[in-house]
């Protein structure tokens, strides 16, 4: 079972996409870009959707102890929909959270030595892509 943060912050998106969350990580610059992609998608006003972006994640892991968190470092989330869902995924990760129940403010995940409670399945990594995804990818990259 993981046990680093990004473990557990892997875990919890894991966990969002099996029920009815869209949650992403990491693969836009910036909130803006972030809620572009989403109506890109085809996001609809009853969907709900969680996110964190690269300018997210520039300091937030130790140099030290890799992945982990820095120490009283946390990382605040984009989201819109049932933010006490999210709160409690986060937290069944193990992770402290900071969310006042205002629809309009993000959510915040701090480091914690709790234990997650999230079943190990969504402590697995990742399936690798598809062949022939893996020979597109290859060759947007060589371009």
């Amino acid at each position: 079972m993981g046990t680093t943060d990004r473990d557990k912050l892997y875990a919890a998106f894991r966990y969002f996409n099996s029920t009815d969350v869209l949650a992403f990580h990491e693969n836009t610059c910036c909130a803006n870009c972030g809620w572009a992609y989403v109506h890109k998608i085809g996001f609809t006003g009853g969907d709900n959707v969680v996110f964190y972006h690269v300018q997210n994640v520039e300091d937030l892991y130790d140099p030290v102890l890799p992945g982990m968190f820095r120490k009283g470092q946390g990382l605040w989330l984009q989201w819109i929909g049932d933010g006490a869902h999210i709160v409690e995924g986060l937290k069944k990760a193990g992770f402290r959270v900071e969310w006042n129940g205002d629809p309009g403010k993000t959510i915040a995940c701090f480091s914690s030595k709790k234990k997650p409670t999230l079943p190990a399945k969504y402590f697995e990594p990742d399936e690798p892509p598809a062949p022939r995804v893996k020979k597109y990818l290859i060759k947007v990259i060589r371009r």
